[in-house]
């Protein structure tokens, strides 16, 4: 009984993990349209090196778990592709995160390249298509690169850049393109060992493809074969009680695991990088009216020119937001170089009630803090220490509202989500029970001017935690102890 159990629960968690998968279009607005451009299928001799950019802004929907990118698919152009194969005998894809954006990117390559590259693909590869799709497209995502080693990328740390490098004879199947795209951009050289090449603005369309953290599926694997072993090792009476605790303790991990990866656990309603160079105020309700408020330089940026007064917008005109429940804000923030004061984030404003919580320097304090508003007056429910300079880099900050509990959460973009979040306040007099989203800018140095930049706004309608990678190794320990405490008694 107990192997069937076994079985039973692995091939839940392995079916639950493939499902876990997310698929995002670069550009986003051919995901499910044919792209107006695209090439045939050909050869050359000589082969090639091809680096491009992708805007961050491209993977705003990407869930908060899930940024392990393990390959990409392109598809046939809907009028010239065929059902073909192609290969290239010696080919080297690098993928890293950078600051470089589609607008600024270098005819140098290595001027493109950020910190973390990594080597995701080394060998021959092999391209097929079936051609599989309405006639004039969109086509089937069926032209397929999966990298041998994944590659870890977070929106908030930067762009995504890719860098393929293709030597000797080579042949392509054709794909689909557009001519030019704002949050795409390229550089190419006809010669695999150049240090530079050409900005050519034309693209793919790419299908990219990212899974939860891999370990969260081996440590709960590793915790069932524990159970599976001390169920095995017992012929004595304590058998069924122990059986008992086996599988209670197998079912409670693979709700943990499904909870964890499950991609819809928390649905992403609104995401701006304010890339369009605007704001709209259709969207945000801003005060002061006199417009403090600038998003032409791709980021929205609050500014109090003169004073302690504090400056905010809220999320107005978004239907799917105006009234959450369960909340959970992200945004990537920094402050100007002389501001000191808070950047925080706002959640179920109404009724002239609001939480906030975020990030404050103040006469020579810094640190996270959650409270409350009404109207003007602020309530401070608590306050930790957290030494950051704000005005030298970036900072990411979240903001969590479940039922009566407030989190707050920072880190610095590319260094991932802590496991735990730095303070967490239970509000028990439910003061603000649902409503809408913002962000502030509070300055605390009077007669200066000062400004608080957010790079990114997302709103979800609950928070996705990171993969409870100390529970399941928990989980497998205690199965060991159950199997040599079973051991011993025999």
């Amino acid at each position: 009984m107990m192997r069937i159990l076994f079985a039973t629960w692995l091939v839940a968690l392995l079916v639950n993990h493939a499902a876990a998968e997310t698929a995002i279009v670069v550009p986003n607005e051919y995901e499910n349209v044919e792209a107006p451009d695209g090439v045939s299928a050909g050869t050359g001799n000589a082969g090639f090196r091809f680096q491009g950019v992708m805007a961050a802004s491209e993977f705003m929907s990407l869930p908060f778990s899930q940024h392990t990118l393990t390959g990409y698919r392109s598809r046939p152009d809907g009028i010239l592709g065929i059902a073909n194969s192609a290969s290239w005998l010696d080919f080297t894809l690098k993928v890293s995160t950078t600051d470089v954006t589609p607008s600024t990117l270098a005819t140098s390559f290595q001027a493109n390249i950020g910190d973390d590259e990594r080597t995701v693909y080394n060998g021959p590869i092999t391209f097929n298509t079936s051609n599989v799709g309405p006639v004039g497209g969109p086509k089937e995502f069926d032209i397929i690169i999966d990298f041998q080693t994944p590659f870890h990328y977070d929106p908030s740390a930067g762009n995504l850049l890719l860098d393929w490098t293709v030597k000797g004879p080579w042949s392509w199947v054709g794909d689909d393109r557009v001519a030019s795209n704002p949050n795409t951009n390229y550089v190419v050289s006809g010669d695999p060992n150049a240090a530079f090449g050409i900005l050519t603005p034309g693209t793919g369309i790419f299908q990219l493809i990212f899974v939860p953290e891999p370990t969260t599926l081996v440590l709960a694997v590793f915790g069932l074969l524990g159970l599976a072993v001390c169920g095995r090792r017992n012929n004595n009476s304590q058998r069924e009680p122990l059986k008992f605790v086996a599988f209670t303790l197998a079912v409670f991990s693979s709700a943990i695991v499904s909870m964890i990866t499950a991609p819809a656990n928390a649905t992403i309603l609104y995401s701006e990088d304010f890339s369009s160079g605007n704001a709209a105020r259709a969207v945000w309700s801003e005060n002061p009216s006199s417009r403090n408020f600038d998003a032409s330089s791709g980021d929205y940026v609050l500014r109090q020119p003169n004073g302690e007064t504090p400056v905010y917008a809220f999320l107005n005109g978004v239907p799917e937001i105006r009234s959450l429940t369960d909340t959970s804000v992200r945004a990537q923030v920094r402050f100007g170089d002389s501001s000191v004061g808070s950047a925080a984030l706002f959640a179920r404003l109404k009724d002239n009630r609001v939480y906030q919580g975020g990030y404050f320097d103040e006469d020579g304090q810094r640190g996270l803090y959650l409270g409350w508003n009404e109207g003007t007056t602020f309530h401070l429910f608590d306050a930790v220490a957290y030494e950051y300079d704000l005005k030298a880099e970036d900072l990411v900050l979240q903001l969590d509202v479940i039922g009566n509990e407030l989190t707050i959460w920072a880190w610095r973009p590319g260094e991932g989500k802590p496991a735990v979040p730095q303070l967490t306040y239970t509000d028990n007099e439910a003061i603000a029970t649902s409503g809408r989203q913002g962000i502030l800018h509070d300055p605390d140095a009077a007669g200066t001017a000062s400004t608080t930049t957010f790079r990114y706004l997302q709103v979800a309608d609950s928070p996705i935690p990171e993969p409870s990678t100390l529970f399941l190794s928990l989980l497998g320990l205690a199965a060991v102890c159950i199997g040599w405490r079973r051991k011993s008694k025999v």
